[in-house]
């Protein structure tokens, strides 16, 4: 069994999370289903979060009967880039003070993510935050996504980090799922998934923003301004 180091650790999914691309996604969705006529969207929406693109497709195949995915994909990417700011997706507010905060106090920083690792990189490029990230893991890096803790487990062992001592920051139940199964402790900042009662239950804390979630860093593990 692995010693605890007691090294602070935290480890953040990008979409939603690091990045403001859950809510563009869904302005996408939400315009694009109701074109389509599809039912329900936010709970597909719901159960795709943390995915690789294929299992995305799966489960949109499951939910709507139909092999569309790909098409109406692309579409609701059109709509996402009428909200650009600069040309790409922007930082979701308070993600950048987040990530300051910990790393003016020594915390090691990790991503976890189902986009694929050429989309991840573009994006913490060109925002300007890739070199926060100690560790990053992306869907394309690993065997299975969100829930199973892969992703998870991968970034603690390569920033020597402790899964009952690590703080994992997920806005969906895909998330929330995988650092439960991972022995690590988790945050949801509510985004365009709102938990049900049983990921609450397996949260430390449900957080409405990520200033939110800087303030609950700060007093956990003891950072200073």
């Amino acid at each position: 069994m692995r010693e605890e180091t007691g090294r602070k650790c935290v480890i953040f999914d990008m979409d939603g999370v690091v990045m403001d691309s859950a809510r563009l996604e869904m302005f996408g969705w939400r315009i694009v289903a109701e074109e389509e006529g599809l039912p329900d969207i936010e709970s597909y929406y719901g159960d795709s979060l943390g995915k690789n693109p294929k299992e995305v497709s799966d489960v949109f195949q499951r939910h709507y009967g139909f092999d569309g995915f790909e098409r109406l994909n692309a579409r609701v990417y059109e709509k996402m880039r009428d909200q650009y700011v600069d040309g790409h997706i922007p930082l979701r507010a308070g993600a950048l003070e987040t990530l300051e905060l910990l790393k003016a106090n020594g915390v090691g920083i990790g991503l976890a993510t189902g986009t694929e690792s050429d989309t991840v990189y573009d994006l913490l490029e060109a925002n300007q935050v890739k070199s926060y990230f100690e560790s990053i893991w992306c869907g394309d890096m690993v065997t299975l996504c969100k829930p199973d803790p892969e992703l998870y487990l991968r970034c603690c062992e390569e920033m020597g980090a402790v899964p009952a001592e690590t703080y994992g920051v997920d806005d969906g139940g895909n998330g929330i799922l995988a650092l439960h199964a991972a022995g690590m402790k988790a945050i949801l900042p509510e985004d365009q998934y709102h938990p049900t009662p049983e990921i609450i239950a397996l949260c430390d804390a449900v957080l409405p923003s990520m200033y939110a979630v800087r303030d609950y860093l700060r007093e956990k593990l003891d950072l200073k301004d």
